[in-house]
């Protein structure tokens, strides 16, 4: 839970002013915004502790049904 929760927490607050959905995309975006009981309209610094812990449950339970996200970007 302690990686999910570190990848989560990079990607939320990795760039600036972005909106959960996304700073989120790669990860989930919207749909683990939803899974989680948060908007997907929200910013990094408005979710609590409670919340980023269930962005990252949702996110490793997500990850060993599915298998790990496809890597994109350059460097991958």
């Amino acid at each position: 839970l302690l990686t999910a929760l570190e990848q989560i927490t990079a990607a939320a607050f990795g760039q600036r002013r972005k909106m959960l959905r996304a700073s989120l995309k790669l990860l989930g975006g919207e749909a683990l915004c939803e899974a989680a009981g948060l908007e997907a309209s929200a910013r990094a610094e408005t979710v609590d502790v409670p919340g980023f812990l269930r962005l990252a449950s949702h996110h490793l339970s997500r990850r060993e049904r599915e298998g790990p996200a496809p890597r994109s970007g350059v460097g991958g």
